[in-house]
């Protein structure tokens, strides 16, 4: 089996699947003109057809719907079709809660509330990231709760409101040190960096911008270690 490109999506773990109904699904909801093929590329590297070949899936009993709309609903979000995400997201919201499965709810829920990040709709991206986090508290699953608190701290960001935004991107780092992700644990300290910044509390800025590169130059990322000097 080749290897999976879309495996950094959410909820890619579940599923390797037969790639027919993915690309049937894709092609005559969106691309029904002749302005797009399936050797479209993406990138100048990349086009759709070497990605759906290589990707493969298997699923799992009576959450499969579920999950297919999800990943559909992932490709969608990471070519900015954000209506189609959105109809895909909650097609899997629909069917999570109808299956009782909560992980699949909460997958979910967070990706509607990316959607609405990206069309703006702030006030509804963090009522859907609210209910994910309340979910993902009840199933503990401290990963997502980490990831789920930096996208509410990135929307409070978005709107200006800098101190909620501290408020979760704290929350998210105090999480990210609890599982020893460093990585995760550097881009909290920047966010927080630049949160302090926009309120012109520069000390507190650079305080948490040093954290952040001490922790670049301690795993070897040395593109992260480029970023995080450019904001001091």
């Amino acid at each position: 089996m080749k290897k999976n490109p879309f495996r950094h999506f959410i909820g890619s773990k579940w599923i390797l699947y037969d790639t027919d109904k993915l690309i049937k699904a894709l092609w005559t909801s969106c691309f029904q003109d002749d302005r797009y093929s399936i050797q479209q590329p993406i990138t100048e590297k990349i086009s759709w057809k070497i990605l759906v070949d290589e990707w493969y899936f298997q699923i799992k009993d009576e959450y499969a719907d579920s999950a297919i709309c999800n990943l559909v609903g992932s490709i969608f979000l990471k070519i900015s079709n954000f209506s189609y995400a959105e109809k895909y997201f909650d097609m899997s919201l629909r069917i999570a809660k109808l299956s009782h499965n909560k992980q699949a709810e909460q997958i979910s829920l967070n990706n509607l509330g990316i959607v609405y990040k990206n069309l703006c709709d702030y006030k509804r991206a963090i009522t859907y990231h609210q209910q994910a986090l309340n979910i993902i508290k009840e199933v503990g699953e401290k990963q997502s709760e980490g990831i789920t608190y930096n996208n509410i701290g990135t929307i409070y960001r978005s709107v200006g409101d800098y101190p909620n935004a501290i408020k979760y991107y704290k929350q998210a780092l105090n999480i990210a040190k609890e599982l020893g992700d460093k990585q995760s644990e550097g881009t909290r300290y920047a966010n927080i960096g630049s949160a302090y910044s926009c309120l012109c509390e520069y000390q507190k800025a650079i305080k948490y911008h040093k954290s952040a590169l001490k922790i670049a130059e301690e795993i070897g990322d040395k593109e992260g270690e480029g970023n995080r000097l450019s904001n001091l």
